[in-house]
């Protein structure tokens, strides 16, 4: 069903804007010390918003996106230069980044930073405790899962020493002892297996289904649509997909990208974010994602949401479904609805003019992962 709804685009908006107020200079210290834990010190500087992303592995949209919403503080330009950020926005960006891949949503995190101003602590302290909880408890279930394995790998590593001790006696066993034995230890080793699945709590993210090596089609779309010539292909690899090709402007063409369908029925649990690891060149890629019209097919705007690459470097992102944008030929669509995981009917991978370190020429992307997160 959803395959052959996937023929259009999708819609997306921007969320309710919550509003964090400034961090006070005991907080902003106590935030600098958390990420500083994890990520080391944030720098001592004032910084352009430039050196800004930079600190915090994050695009200069994604800057600008988040002081859209009221979570990071915008600066006044000196006169006649670029506006520069205090180093306690470092830590704020670090801390906004590393809470979206604990599992935060965009408005959890704008309560969190009201703990600047001593505001609403009650709130706060039931958010941690619940997201808390959680992580607890898939710690849990993968510590369970690995017991299990750990018992099936010491299992099939003392199966083989038995077997070399009774060598001598085996040769005195039918064929058909033989084949019995082994196709008990293969049932053995498939039910620890399949008890280790289940340890899984429906709507894990150990559960979730992996868009990138699903084998299901995907459709290329280029500027071609508009008169440009830009080229791009997708291959399917046993780690994922590769989506390659070039970047051209002429002919009033600018972009490469490449959809397919998805079924958000799939999926148990109700997904909050995108969690993908890819192996880039450099260049900002978007995540795409279309949304059915409530009348059948797919609205008229798609969302996205950018992610950076490193070149041969295997990078993960986290994408909250609530930082999606949505957009209609190129153009913001500000009345748009938020993003729901119910709604999605596809997702995709694009390349812009804008995105490119050149603005044109080729690109290659291995996309290694791509699961919805609960």
């Amino acid at each position: 069903m959803a395959a052959a709804a996937f023929r259009t685009r999708g819609a997306q908006s921007g969320a309710a804007r919550a509003r964090a107020p400034n961090a006070r200079p005991a907080t902003a210290a106590a935030v600098s010390r958390a990420v500083a834990a994890v990520d080391g010190p944030v720098p001592d500087t004032a910084m352009t918003i430039g050196r800004l992303a930079q600190a915090a592995e994050v695009s200069v949209e994604t800057v600008r996106y988040y002081q859209r919403r009221g979570l990071l503080p915008q600066p006044a330009p000196a006169r006649g230069a670029y506006r520069h950020y205090a180093p306690e926005v470092a830590a704020r960006l670090r801390f906004i980044r590393r809470a979206q891949q604990l599992g935060f949503t965009l408005d959890e995190i704008a309560s969190l930073l009201q703990l600047s101003d001593g505001t609403d602590r009650r709130s706060v302290r039931r958010i941690t405790a619940a997201r808390l909880a959680q992580l607890q408890e898939r710690m849990a279930d993968m510590q369970k899962m690995a017991d299990v394995l750990q018992h099936l790998l010491h299992a099939c590593e003392h199966a083989g020493g038995r077997r070399a001790a009774r060598s001598s006696s085996r040769s005195a066993r039918c064929r058909g002892c033989r084949t019995m034995a082994h196709r008990h230890d293969r049932r053995r080793a498939l039910l620890a297996l399949f008890v280790a699945g289940t340890m899984c709590r429906p709507g894990t993210a150990m559960s979730a289904v992996d868009l990138a090596t699903d084998a299901v089609p995907w459709q290329l779309v280029n500027d071609n649509v508009m008169g440009g010539v830009s080229t791009s292909q997708i291959a399917a690899a046993a780690d994922g997909v590769r989506f390659s090709g070039a970047v051209r402007t002429e002919y009033n063409g600018g972009f490469a990208s490449a959809r397919r369908a998805v079924d958000a029925g799939d999926v148990a649990a109700d997904p909050h974010a995108f969690a993908l690891r890819v192996r880039g060149d450099g260049h900002r890629y978007r995540l795409t994602v279309y949304v059915r019209a409530a009348g059948g097919g797919l609205q008229s705007a798609s969302y996205y949401a950018e992610f950076d690459t490193v070149a041969q470097a295997d990078r993960d992102h986290t994408l909250s479904l609530a930082d999606f944008r949505a957009t209609f030929r190129g153009r913001p669509v500000p009345d748009a609805p938020p993003l729901r995981w119910r709604d999605v009917a596809g997702v995709g991978l694009m390349l812009t003019k804008a995105g490119h370190l050149k603005g044109r020429g080729p690109f290659s992307l291995h996309l290694l992962s791509l699961r919805p997160v609960p």
